[in-house]
């Protein structure tokens, strides 16, 4: 959210490469966050980990353009 915040109201092109690099962090923090979960969770509780995972991502994919158009007013 950083990332597209700074992005967003930027004034110039370093700006914009700027929250782009933060974008980048987060989507490798996302990647590092399933293969964490599967070292840390056993394997008989690792689906329904995985499920509440995915949930929690697809609400934030789902709702995060809609709360960050109401930053952008």
């Amino acid at each position: 959210m950083i990332g597209t915040l700074v992005s967003a109201t930027a004034h110039d092109i370093n700006t914009v490469i700027g929250g782009g690099c933060i974008i980048g962090v987060a989507s490798g923090m996302r990647q590092i966050a399933w293969s964490s979960l599967g070292e840390i969770v056993t394997k008989r509780d690792r689906g329904l980990a995985f499920s509440f995972l995915q949930i929690i991502l697809g609400v934030a994919g789902g709702f995060g353009p809609i709360i960050g158009e109401s930053f952008y007013i």
